[in-house]
């Protein structure tokens, strides 16, 4: 009797095992699928436009689809292929420095004094800005937008 018991709680464990393990087969495909369904539920009602006034669920479909790699596909690739040059010039730009992160980051903290005080009078001269900045008593630990 006892070696029974022991057997479906071997049994049952394993089986929970494998079952959380399969939870991670699909996993990869989520974000995916998320995407998927807020594209097609914001392009829903123009497929049903178009159905309505081509009468072919087909076409329709097809027009929907140029629409979205038109609007939504190409930027993204556009977008992406220049994050990729630029990232590929800033490794080309370290890499020919020798590898040296110090350099960049001296020339970065030396910049960031310079720039700070141009952002400040912009702000506190400039009305236009966003409303949160004309309010907020400091933009930075370091800048006081009242003056």
């Amino acid at each position: 009797m006892r070696a029974s018991k022991v057997q479906n709680i071997l049994f049952f464990t394993i089986m929970i095992l494998v079952f959380l393990l399969f939870l991670y087969l699909p996993a990869p495909f989520f974000f995916p699928i998320f995407w998927a369904a807020v594209i097609s539920s914001i392009f829903s009602p123009l497929y049903k436009y178009l159905n309505r006034k081509l009468h072919n669920p087909s076409a329709a479909a097809a027009i929907i689809f140029l629409v979205v790699a038109a609007r939504i596909i190409l930027p993204g690739s556009i977008i992406g292929s220049v994050m990729l040059g630029e990232s590929m010039r800033m490794y080309e730009s370290i890499d020919a420095d020798g590898g040296n992160i110090e350099n960049i980051v001296e020339g970065l903290t030396g910049v960031l004094p310079k720039i700070i005080p141009l952002w400040h009078d912009f702000i506190s001269t400039n009305n236009s800005g966003p409303k949160s900045f004309q309010k907020s008593p400091r933009l930075f630990p370091i800048i006081s937008l009242s003056t």
